[in-house]
């Protein structure tokens, strides 16, 4: 259970930083909790997203079964988690930021 909440929170932290780099642009997007479709959407808009992001999906399963009780997601790498979550988080920042 313990490494699901983890990823649960590693999931919300990337969803999260995604919306803000689409919502400065002025993006709409949809209600979803698929990272790969808000991936998706930023290279459609001309986001560039780093390398170090293109497997962040993976998180996509934990914010699903979390939420909505689905089957469980199974492990995560807490260090992978967590150095996907920060670097998303950082890249929304300096997308972000003026």
């Amino acid at each position: 259970m313990t490494e699901a909440i983890v990823g649960f929170h590693a999931q919300q932290a990337a969803e999260k930083a995604l919306r803000a780099a689409l919502a400065a642009t002025g993006r709409d997007f949809p209600f979803t909790h698929n990272i790969a479709v808000l991936m998706q959407l930023c290279e459609d808009a001309g986001i560039g997203l780093p390398p170090a992001l293109d497997h962040i999906d993976v998180l996509t399963p934990f914010g699903v079964a979390a939420r909505y009780g689905t089957r469980s997601p199974g492990a995560v790498d807490r260090a992978t988690a967590l150095d996907l979550a920060m670097s998303a988080v950082a890249w929304a920042r300096a997308a972000v930021e003026p």
